[in-house]
């Protein structure tokens, strides 16, 4: 056993086959992986042909064959067949930074040993000179491997151009944040962007790259289940088969224990999505860091960092939901420390009905035009026809070409204000308004009150209320408890 070499011919196998089915592999390690760290000089070979012929395009298994056909060490390990076996289960892919160390950390030990065999050599002759044992254990081999790379110009050039999950809105890695205010459908803006990319749907008129995406919502989860079945239903899905995992609570990204939890559970969601996980979303930025102070550097640092940890388990990026500040010409709450580390910065806001989504900072491409949205309104009877359930509603975005609708012209940003003030009123007269239409003959149908006292259409108001319940800036509930009246109360106004 102790003349065996330190060696793991399946990790190097495994690494390659990540490498070969996601050439990208390469460019998220943090170390730098030479050919000489292989022990099997058949995988020291492949990995020097995957980087030579990187430059020209993506590398495969089909792509290396005419240079391996007469190689005469691969047949003896399968021939041209061993190449296609190594992208046969991709689990390589599950821990490719792992491997890549694992593979260094032998080849360094694997040296060391050597020195020290030659050392003990030069020791037994009696007429030779004393090695120098400190400027062995200097010699460059032995030495950690820089995380960084050295690139000429030349190989500057040959870089490969950013690769975008969301053409010219959301790379592929790094770290976004999409900020807005409160009820201004940050989170619907999300999991619809969610669902699209796992699905390898176009994401309103822009391309996208098909990815696994892990949501950890650390608010309002048991919401999501009824926004992603209206998502179904607005689109027409039986079912939504996708590389889609909702973890429903808050993990503190600052502590290390949960942090590293959370890079476990990185891992899990990719294999039983069987789909890589290359979309993180951190809904809500806060509920991650609870109990720190926002507006400290330190906590917004410590936030990044952590992101970054996070994609090292599979690469990616992170995207994280977060909430304007009070001054809204400062752009997002907190430490500025934060927009300064982020590649891509997504702002929200809200008119009436018209949600506006604008790149505020995008670090690999232009910022581009603001796109518009207005929030479908989506009702349907949960159950079936033999056990119908309670009547369920939701909002999903949809795109729209204009900044302003004829709908809203009447409704100004003083009338909602002055809504709210109604609601607010009518709650505590022991009156309470309500957004259901049966409440019509006693009164108390909002829509047609606004409408009545302050201008507008009845239908606008309508919809108006119904993303004010989603959002949470409205409760619809029990107000005297004999009579069992529900009615409107307000929880944030606008």
């Amino acid at each position: 056993m102790a003349d065996e070499p330190l060696a793991n011919l399946e990790a190097e196998a495994a690494f390659l086959g990540a490498v070969l089915i996601e050439n990208s592999v390469l460019d998220a390690l943090p170390v730098t992986l030479r050919e000489e760290h292989f022990f099997e000089p058949v995988h020291s070979r492949i990995f020097a042909a995957i980087v030579r012929l990187r430059k020209r395009g993506k590398v495969t298994p089909v792509v290396l064959k005419p240079y391996f056909e007469a190689d005469a060490a691969l047949k003896e390990l399968g021939g041209i067949q061993y190449l296609a076996a190594l992208t046969a289960d991709g689990q390589g892919l599950l821990a490719p930074r792992e491997l890549a160390e694992q593979i260094i950390d032998l080849a360094t030990r694997r040296a060391l040993l050597a020195r020290i065999a030659e050392a003990t050599t030069r020791l037994r002759e009696p007429g030779e000179k004393l090695p120098d044992v400190a400027a062995m254990l200097r010699s460059p081999d032995l030495q950690p491997t820089p995380p960084w790379p050295l690139l000429t110009p030349a190989e500057l050039e040959a870089l490969p151009p950013p690769e975008w999950l969301i053409d010219r809105l959301l790379p592929a890695e790094g770290l976004a944040v999409l900020y807005g205010d409160p009820a201004a459908g940050k989170s619907f803006l999300a999991l619809d962007l969610a669902l699209r990319l796992s699905l390898g749907r176009e994401w309103h008129g822009r391309a996208t790259k098909r990815t696994g995406v892990l949501y950890i919502a650390g608010e309002g989860a048991r919401g999501f289940g009824k926004r992603v079945a209206g998502w179904r239903i607005q689109h027409g899905l039986d079912r939504l088969d996708a590389p889609f995992r909702l973890l429903p609570v808050a993990v503190q990204v600052l502590d290390p224990a949960q942090r590293s939890a959370l890079s476990l559970m990185v891992e899990r969601a990719s294999r039983e999505a069987d789909f890589q996980i290359g979309l993180t979303i951190l809904d809500t930025v806060s509920r991650a860091i609870a109990g720190m102070d926002e507006n400290a550097p330190d906590t917004m640092s410590g936030l990044v960092a952590a992101c970054d940890e996070l994609r090292g388990t599979n690469g990616g990026i992170v995207l994280g939901v977060h909430h304007a500040g009070k001054d809204r010409d400062r752009g997002m709450r907190g430490s500025s420390v934060l927009l300064g580390a982020v590649d891509t910065a997504i702002r929200v806001t809200k008119s009436e009905r018209i949600v506006t989504v604008q790149a505020e900072k995008q670090k690999d491409g232009e910022q581009g035009p603001p796109i518009y949205f207005e929030m479908d309104h989506v009702e349907w009877q949960a159950g079936d026809a033999a056990a119908p359930g309670p009547a369920l509603s939701t909002l999903v975005p949809r795109r729209t070409d204009s900044a302003t609708t004829e709908s809203e012209a009447g409704i100004s940003g003083q009338m909602i204000h002055a809504a709210f003030g109604l609601l607010a009123d009518a709650w505590a007269d022991g009156r309470p308004f309500s957004h259901r239409p049966e409440t019509r003959k006693d009164g108390r149908f909002a829509p047609k009150i606004f409408a009545s006292r302050l201008g507008g259409e009845t239908d606008a108001w309508a919809l108006l209320l119904a993303s004010w319940l989603e959002n949470d800036c409205l409760a619809f509930e029990v107000f005297d408890k004999r009579s069992k009246v529900r009615g409107l109360r307000v929880l944030q106004p606008l």
